[in-house]
């Protein structure tokens, strides 16, 4: 009993030492101020929008990307792919399958997305415009764009109406003519994408 007590006690006493330390921890004001927040601020010259067509130059960046984050599930991206495989084909994964899906990925869901941030350094692409390309891919290909979370959400509250079902094809021929060479290599990464990678 005593115990339990003390964890009780113990909880709250940690939350107000953690507050009283955020809110005695000095913060930059003024010129310093500015000048961090002016640190962080993206020059919206150097980067090119996210929402920019689709280059050859980009498809290459996102291909090794994705080669990347695969290399890093390793075995575990089988497990992946077949949910991946049921999703596309109009099935709806029970609650089970996803929670084994992810049991089998364990930690490699980790490396793969630490493995796909260096990527993306050494390929000079950020993450934003990443997933701008990986929407533009999906759309070109015809693939659903479901994510893991999403996929939760929905079996949670019981609406499995429209997984895997939606599929937005709207996309430029520009787009479509410059993925079709790499349409296969395309597709074997697109389970990546449950995994919000």
């Amino acid at each position: 009993m005593s115990n339990f007590r003390f964890s009780r006690l113990a909880l709250p006493l940690t939350l107000v030492l953690v507050s009283t330390a955020a809110a005695s921890t000095p913060q930059p004001s003024g010129p310093l101020l500015a000048q961090s927040a002016g640190a962080n601020t993206p020059d919206q010259t150097s980067k090119p929008q996210v929402q920019a067509p689709l280059t050859q130059a980009e498809l290459s960046k996102f291909l090794a990307v994705r080669s990347a984050e695969r290399q890093a599930l390793g075995e575990s991206f089988s497990s992946l792919q077949d949910l991946w495989q049921g999703i596309k084909d109009g099935n709806t994964p029970s609650f089970l399958q996803v929670t084994g899906a992810l049991r089998e990925l364990g930690g490699s869901v980790g490396d793969a997305k630490a493995a796909q941030k260096a990527a993306l350094t050494k390929q000079n692409l950020s993450r934003e415009r990443f997933d701008a390309v990986r929407s533009q891919v999906n759309r070109a290909l015809g693939v659903p764009g479901v994510e893991f979370d999403k996929l939760f959400s929905q079996l949670r509250s019981g609406d499995l109406s429209n997984i895997g079902s939606t599929v937005n094809t709207d996309t430029d021929p520009q787009t479509k003519a410059l993925i079709e060479p790499k349409r296969t290599d395309l597709l074997e990464t697109a389970a990546l994408g449950l995994l919000g990678l």
